[in-house]
């Protein structure tokens, strides 16, 4: 829950009562926490927060700029939370009185994880974008470049009876934490394959090595166990969005891992699909391919940026899957209406010279100029 901080008298302990001498107007901190604090508002964070509900928050504002320090200084969460109860640099530009203990890292990757959940990371993004326009350091029409790079999830890639046995346990534990009274009810009616996958032998995973009938066998148990698990979730109303995400990745995890064998029971594909989920606990995460060489699994953060200063204008993480060309008129488009920015020109290398993406560019007033693309080459 969030509620507006009530405007109290400074205490002594304040860094603005002690310590302006120390930050100058001229010091660095100062004009950091000057700039940070234009467009870094409590208000603008209310969405993320129930009104009326719960314990109150920490300050949003406070934890964003935290973040942004985080970052400037190449800190760990638990790094972060030492700086912000002991470093005077951190609570000068945070306003944390001087025996304030600060956070727990803890809050760090949740505040994170809201952020992200709502797109709020984004409307901050833009508004830092529009104030460096604002101060002359990225011009309306200046050229921008793309291109993008790879991001390794932390994740192991297993076979399928391991993928859908995480798939059943991440379900149960998202009804556990999101849909108590769903959950309550499938203690009742699925009482060993609750107990099974949350704290029996299927909550870890299977290390034993066993031979090809035998791992059938267990595929086919995993396999029935998840179909159970479904036709219970399928007879529930009004689940909880995020239990509805994991019933229906565990759906696709049924669907593009495993068939019926000639004796009844399950094997698995033999041909991979070409959106295939990875991993239950990072749904989002695809194989992807930077070239013929360079394989990974994770996801791809394209991005545009300013040639002069180097500045990002834009960015947008996508499955690793996803061409590298697709986002880009999308993302010049989303800069034109969120900032104002229209370059004459965006630089890129072969894989975004596609007619599509310079027909759309040029509809935006923005010429492509890149190589052409290597398919167009081969036509």
């Amino acid at each position: 829950m969030y509620r507006p901080s009530k405007e109290e008298q400074l205490s002594f302990y304040h860094p603005d009562m002690i310590l302006s001498r120390m930050f100058g107007e001229d010091n660095f901190y100062h004009l950091f926490r000057e700039k940070c604090d234009l467009f870094i508002k409590d208000v603008d964070f209310t969405p993320l927060y129930c009104p009326d509900n719960g314990r109150p928050a920490a300050s949003p504002a406070i934890l964003f700029k935290a973040l942004i320090l985080q970052r400037l200084f190449d800190l760990s969460d638990r790094k972060l939370e030492e700086a912000c109860r002991y470093d005077l640099r951190f609570k000068y530009i945070l306003g944390l009185e001087l025996d304030d203990m600060g956070f727990d890292h803890s809050i760090f990757g949740r505040f994170r994880d809201r952020l992200l959940q709502s797109e709020k990371h984004k409307e901050a993004f833009f508004k830092l974008l529009e104030l460096l326009v604002d101060e002359g350091l990225v011009k309306e029409k200046e050229e921008q470049r793309v291109d993008s790079t790879h991001i390794i999830a932390n994740v192991a890639v297993p076979a399928a009876m391991e993928l859908i046995r995480q798939g059943v346990r991440q379900c149960l534990i998202e009804m556990k934490r999101k849909d108590h009274a769903v959950f309550l009810q499938a203690k009742q009616t699925l009482t060993e394959l609750v107990h099974k996958y949350l704290s029996g032998k299927m909550a870890k995973k299977q290390m034993e090595q066993v031979d090809e009938t035998r791992r059938r066998q267990r595929l086919t148990a995993v396999v029935r166990d998840a179909q159970e698990l479904l036709a219970f979730l399928d007879k529930q109303d009004n689940l909880h969005p995020a239990v509805e995400y994991r019933r229906t990745i565990l759906q696709r995890l049924l669907y593009e891992n495993v068939m019926p064998d000639e004796n009844g029971g399950y094997r698995e594909q033999k041909e991979s699909h070409p959106d295939r989920v990875i991993s239950a606990v990072d749904p989002g995460a695809r194989h992807g391919a930077k070239s013929a060489t360079k394989k990974f699994n994770g996801y791809k953060i394209h991005y545009t940026e300013s040639t002069e200063k180097k500045i990002f204008t834009n960015l947008k993480v996508t499955p690793g899957n996803v061409n590298d060309a697709e986002p880009l008129v999308d993302m010049v488009k989303e800069t034109k209406e969120e900032a104002g920015l229209s370059p004459e020109k965006m630089l890129a290398d072969g894989i975004h010279g596609t007619g599509e993406n310079r027909r759309a560019l040029r509809e935006e007033n923005c010429q492509l100029v890149a190589p052409p693309h290597p398919k167009a080459i081969a036509e």
